[in-house]
């Protein structure tokens, strides 16, 4: 009995295990971009600026306010965003099953829950994409309001998969400053630790 109860609980702890990893994993991607001014920036001017000029222009230019335009319009983008982020994702896990298949130690080994997880995110924000596609005049609001939520789940695949981008980083993992990102030349080359306190 007491064998049962030690591998019933062992079974729990490792499950619990498991889970906080994959949360820990999730938190990481979220919130370790905000420290990297050219990640942040090339979100906020690349993807959402000039990525979304299609919307930008049909809302603001042409001053429409047609829900179906809109709706349509947030669905092509959200369709070419969440695309191309799940492809991404999911190049760069086979990427890096073969580094570990080669011997090699991968630099960051991709789970299969966080695939399962953007898989999920995929097709749920294509499936609210699609249904702003074809929406009708009877149910505008609602089509746009799906573009509107499709969207948001297509930044936030976007965001998670390129958290790691050594493009839109300032330093990189020993803490030296990328010398393609550094906000100075002064810096590219320099420690990270080394830089002023303001």
């Amino acid at each position: 009995m007491k064998e049962n109860f030690k591998k019933f609980t062992g079974a729990i702890g490792r499950s619990v295990r498991h889970w906080w990893i994959l949360i820990k994993d999730l938190l990481k991607r979220i919130f370790v971009p905000l420290k990297e001014p050219p990640f942040v920036i090339y979100f906020l001017i690349i993807i959402l600026g000039i990525g979304g000029l299609g919307f930008w222009h049909t809302r603001y230019y042409k001053n429409e306010q047609d829900k179906l335009i809109l709706a349509q319009s947030l669905a092509t983008y959200l369709i070419a965003i969440v695309s191309g982020a799940f492809a991404d994702f999911y190049f760069k896990k086979k990427k890096s099953e073969r580094r570990d298949k080669s011997g090699q130690e991968a630099s960051e080994t991709i789970s299969s829950s966080l695939l399962a997880i953007a898989l999920a995110v995929f097709l749920g924000s294509l499936s609210l994409g699609v249904y702003g596609l074809m929406g009708t005049r009877d149910n505008e609001n609602t089509a746009y309001d799906y573009s509107i939520y499709g969207t948001i789940l297509a930044l936030l695949l976007w965001w998670i998969v390129n958290f790691d981008n050594v493009n839109l980083k300032e330093t990189d993992s020993n803490g030296t400053y990328n010398a393609g990102t550094a906000v100075t030349d002064e810096l590219a080359g320099e420690k990270a630790e080394n830089e002023p306190n303001f």
